[in-house]
């Protein structure tokens, strides 16, 4: 097999690293066609993506999960949060409620397999990227729906800045049998 280094040397890069410009629509459009082979059983993928242009839409998701006395600190904290990273996607994975576990786990399966190709198809684009953890919002505003769908993560990204700092590389074990 003939390695293909320049997917070798991807690596996650925190938004502290990260500097704009993010991908404009015409590039998200070239990114996200490298999901179109995502494998998946179903007829349709069980997921979408949500590209968050409106961070300060984003922020009002993430201060409705503070408590009402929550102090200015707080709250400033919740609004920076939803502005990391100069770019900014949601990854959503459609449920449904009659799913049995095997047809769950087929589905996070697919999911799983489209993070990696677009955190791929950011790379060869020239962007450095970070998937940070989703959460349940009570209020989700319109980013999804809680009764069909769940928000599996965030995916940051943006230009690497040169300062970029990355971890070491881990070692996958395998064995044959």
């Amino acid at each position: 097999m003939t390695e293909r280094p320049e997917l070798l040397t991807r690596a996650s890069i925190g938004p502290k690293y990260l500097t704009g410009p993010a991908p404009d629509r015409e590039e998200w459009q070239a990114i996200l066609r490298y999901l179109e082979n995502t494998p998946c059983h179903d007829d349709a993928y069980p997921f979408r993506i949500v590209i968050c242009e409106d961070r300060e839409a984003l922020g009002e998701i993430f201060l409705s999960e503070l408590p009402e006395d929550a102090d200015d600190a707080a709250r400033e904290k919740a609004v920076k949060k939803a502005k990391k990273g100069p770019g900014c996607l949601a990854l959503i994975l459609r449920e449904t409620k009659a799913a049995t576990r095997r047809d769950r786990d087929e589905r996070l399966l697919s999911a799983g397999a489209a993070l990696m190709r677009l955190l791929d198809a950011l790379h060869l684009a020239g962007f450095a990227a970070k998937t940070v953890s989703g959460k349940d919002f009570r209020l989700p505003g319109g980013l999804y729906d809680p009764e069909t769908e769940t928000l599996l993560c965030f995916v940051l990204c943006g230009r690497p800045a040169p300062e970029a700092k990355t971890s070491d590389r881990k070692t996958v074990k395998s064995t044959y049998f």
